[in-house]
């Protein structure tokens, strides 16, 4: 039996740069679609034997009968599709006459700002090389969001 595959059928990516006067916005877009990937973390923690009865998620009362080991089945085989904004900037420009500093760029930039998903798990872009293609680590961190402030200065 064929459950798909951990490799997306599409890789997809935009970026894009407007500019009026002296403001700019620069973006990157970056998507995948029809992934595959077996969400590890809910196999593992949403099984009654592994957490006892001291921390029982929701998803678990959704299914009380199940009291079993951890089961590998196709319950926790979801899609990946996702569509992240990875970058985002926005920029100034100032210019300055009869000064040693002859212009000024001021931005704020964003990465990693959001992810569109019906993953349930952490971040439906896992690894996918290895002996593990398309699997969620149970050690897995998620990315953070990084917010940068800065400033240019022609002289």
């Amino acid at each position: 039996i064929n459950l798909g595959s951990a490799y997306p059928i599409a890789n997809l990516g935009w970026s894009n740069s407007f500019r009026y006067k002296n403001l700019s916005l620069s973006f990157s877009l970056r998507a995948a679609i029809g992934g595959k990937v077996f969400n590890q973390m809910r196999a593992v923690y949403e099984n009654i034997t592994e957490l006892g009865l001291k921390n029982i998620k929701a998803s678990w009362l959704d299914n009380p009968a199940f009291t079993g080991k951890v089961t590998y089945c196709d319950l926790y085989l979801e899609d990946a599709s996702y569509l992240k904004l990875d970058n985002l900037t926005l920029a100034y420009d100032f210019k300055f006459k009869d000064c040693l500093l002859h212009g000024m760029t001021l931005y704020l930039s964003g990465q990693n700002l959001a992810t569109l998903t019906g993953y349930k798990g952490v971040d439906p872009e896992v690894g996918l090389s290895g002996l593990t293609p398309g699997i969620e680590s149970l050690t897995y961190y998620p990315r953070t969001r990084v917010f940068t402030f800065g400033a240019k200065l022609n002289f």
